[in-house]
C-alpha cells in the first residue's frame, strides 16, 4: 500500500509540473500576441478618434451605437487568458507524464536496490575482515599449539625415559650383621682366606623401564680398577622397572692381613664397574661407579660409600648413535 501511494504522489507531482510549464507557455505566448499587435491597437483608436469626430460633426446615435459596440468587440479579441490553455494537454501528454511517473517509481526503486546491495556487501566485508582476523588467531594459537606439542615431544624422552642409578650395599646376615667377610674353608679347613663380597644395586628411577645390555662390576684393593666390558650384550632379558632394582653380587679373594689392614683402613677396597642400558624411546647410556670399603661405627649398616678419590669413575654418558 505504501509503494502504491508513493507512485500515485509521483504522478500527481509530474501532472502539477506539467501544469505550471503549460500555464507558464500560455503567459509567455499572451505576452508575445500582446508585444505583436501594437499597429493594430493604433489604428483602432485612431478609427475611434475619426468616428467620434465625425459624430461631433454630425451626430447620430446609430453611430455612437456602432463606435462602443466595436470597442467591446476590439476588446474582447485581445482578451486571450493564461488559464485558457491550462487543460488544454493531449491524451500523450498524460501518457508521457504517466511513463515518467513509472520511470521515477523505478529509479528509486533501483535506488532502494543498490542501497540494500550496498550495505549487504559492506556488511560482509566487515564479516570477512572479522573472520579474517579470526582465522588469523586461529592460525597463531594452531602454531603456538604446534611448537608446544613439538617442544614437549621433544623434552619427553628427558623426563619420562629410564635413569638407573647404582649403589654398592654390604652383605648381611638376617639380623643385619656386616657379613662382608667370608671365611673360606678348603679341604684341609680354614686357611686365613676370606671372600669380601658386596651387592651391586641397579636402581631405575626413571618413569619408564631400564633394559640391561651389558654389565661388569669386580672388587679390587689399594687401586680402583675399571673392567672392560664384555663385547657380547647380554640377552634382552634384564629389565628394571620404574623405582625397582636389580642386585649384582661381586666378591674378591682376600687373606687375613688384608682383611686387617682393610678394617684398619690401611688398605683401600674399591668396588667398581659399568652398566651399560637403553630406555623405551630407543636411548642408550653408559652408568660408571666406583665406591669404596670404609666401615665406621656411626654408620654400621653403610660400610660402602661413593669414593672420593676416583669422582670422576661416577658418571652418566649418552651413546651417540652411529650414522
Amino acid at each position: 500500500m505504501k509503494k502504491v501511494i508513493i507512485l500515485i504522489s509521483l504522478i500527481i507531482l509530474l501532472l502539477l509540473i506539467n501544469i505550471v510549464v503549460y500555464s507558464n507557455s500560455s503567459i509567455n505566448d499572451f505576452k508575445q500576441n500582446n508585444d505583436k499587435q501594437p499597429s493594430k491597437s493604433s489604428n483602432i483608436q485612431s478609427t475611434e478618434n475619426k468616428n467620434l469626430r465625425s459624430s461631433l460633426a454630425s451626430p447620430n446615435i446609430q453611430n455612437v451605437s456602432n463606435i462602443g459596440n466595436q470597442k467591446y468587440q476590439t476588446a474582447g479579441d485581445n482578451n486571450h487568458h493564461w488559464y485558457d490553455k491550462l487543460l488544454n494537454f493531449t491524451f500523450t501528454d498524460l501518457l508521457l507524464a504517466i511513463f515518467s511517473g513509472f520511470l521515477v517509481y523505478f529509479n528509486y526503486r533501483l535506488w532502494l536496490t543498490t542501497r540494500d546491495l550496498w550495505t549487504t556487501s559492506e556488511g560482509q566485508r566487515k564479516a570477512m575482515n572479522d573472520q579474517v582476523t579470526e582465522l588469523r588467531k586461529s592460525v597463531k594459537a594452531t602454531q603456538d599449539a604446534a611448537n608446544a606439542a613439538k617442544a614437549g615431544a621433544d623434552t619427553l624422552p628427558a623426563v619420562e625415559r629410564a635413569y638407573v642409578f647404582v649403589t654398592v650395599e654390604y652383605q648381611h646376615d638376617k639380623y643385619g650383621n656386616d657379613n662382608s667377610f667370608e671365611m673360606i674353608h678348603g679341604a684341609n679347613g680354614f686357611q686365613g682366606n676370606y671372600l669380601l663380597k658386596a651387592t651391586v644395586q641397579l636402581w631405575n628411577y626413571g618413569r619408564t623401564p631400564a633394559v640391561i645390555t651389558k654389565i661388569r662390576a669386580v672388587i679390587s684393593l689399594e687401586k680402583a680398577i675399571i673392567p672392560e666390558i664384555e663385547e657380547v650384550e647380554i640377552p634382552l632379558g634384564i629389565v628394571i622397572g620404574s623405582d625397582k632394582s636389580k642386585p649384582i653380587p661381586v666378591s674378591f679373594n682376600i687373606n687375613e692381613m688384608d682383611k686387617k689392614n682393610i678394617m684398619n683402613w690401611n688398605t683401600p677396597a674399591y668396588a667398581c664397574g659399568r652398566v651399560e642400558y637403553q630406555d623405551v624411546f630407543g636411548g642408550k647410556y653408559t652408568r660408571g661407579f666406583c665406591w669404596e670399603y670404609r666401615p665406621h661405627d656411626s654408620r654400621p649398616r653403610e660400610p660402602w660409600v661413593i669414593c672420593n678419590t676416583y669422582k670422576e669413575l661416577n658418571y652418566e654418558e649418552t651413546k651417540k648413535e652411529e650414522n
